[in-house]
């Protein structure tokens, strides 16, 4: 019955910090640039120019990029997969980023711009 009563050993673990730079700034242009969203989204709808349409593209853009990146960052690890595929992976993320951002000022430049497709689409 003494098996019931023993407390089991927690390990305590050290946190290092990151080589890579200070978070601190990045997560508080996070959270500016989704702020921006907030106004940004009615702007562009307000006025549909390509303009604001383009600044509109790269908020969410730039958005997207960082949270895709910080997921990459957090599953794709080097203790996991060696050190090449994380760096795979984050040159994919960019480059996923770089064409979406490109289609999407194509798509404003060339078509009906993004605001105008959402309510187009919303219209079916």
């Amino acid at each position: 019955m003494s098996w019931c009563l023993q407390i089991p050993q927690v390990q305590h673990t050290v946190v290092r910090s990151s080589s890579s730079g200070d978070h601190v700034k990045l997560w508080t242009a996070e959270r500016v640039l989704s702020a921006v969203l907030l106004g940004a989204i009615p702007a562009a709808i307000a006025m549909p120019t390509p303009a604001v349409e383009t600044f509109l593209a790269l908020s969410l853009t730039v958005h997207s990029h960082w949270g895709i990146e910080a997921l990459v960052h957090d599953y794709v690890r080097p203790s996991m997969f060696g050190n090449v595929i994380p760096r795979l992976s984050i040159a994919a993320v960019y480059g996923l980023s770089m064409m979406t951002f490109g289609s999407l000022c194509y798509f404003i430049y060339t078509d009906v711009g993004l605001i105008n497709a959402v309510s187009i689409f919303w219209k079916l």
